[in-house]
């Protein structure tokens, strides 16, 4: 007991200084590329949820604090592949793809702004669906 109360329960206790935020979504960048979410910051971008009927067929770029070129772009299911790779105690799970669902748990820090586009490769069948979980004044 001592030690649930000093690895979870003491946390409980600290006042936050930053304010959660969540972006869900249907259809969005179905059939050309579009701005999902687009917030201003400090901030740290926390998961994103993807789904749709062709798991293959979503681009995701990233732009943080108003750069022209994305920090990260690719495939929704690729970069959610390659993120199941990295990881560290901070970060268990960077990301991971099951059946036609994606996820990206890698946390990405943003000064000033956080914008997020998506860009349909083909037919996106009934989707794609967008869910977006991410902390402002969290640096």
């Amino acid at each position: 007991m001592e030690f649930a109360r000093q690895t979870q329960v003491h946390s409980l206790y600290e006042p936050r200084t930053y304010r959660v935020g969540k972006v869900s979504g249907i259809g969005g960048a179905k059939t050309k590329r579009e701005t999902i979410l687009d917030i201003q910051g400090p901030g740290l971008l926390k998961r994103l949820w993807t789904t749709h009927a062709n798991a293959d067929r979503v681009k995701v770029h990233l732009f943080v604090d108003g750069h022209d070129q994305p920090v990260l772009s690719g495939l929704a299911h690729e970069l959610a592949r390659a993120a199941e790779h990295l990881g560290c105690e901070q970060i268990p799970l960077g990301g991971f793809q099951d059946h036609r669902s994606t996820n990206l748990y890698l946390p990405i820090p943003f000064a000033r702004s956080l914008r997020i586009e998506a860009e349909p490769q083909g037919e996106t069948g009934d989707g794609p669906y967008w869910q977006i979980d991410y902390a402002l004044g969290q640096r």
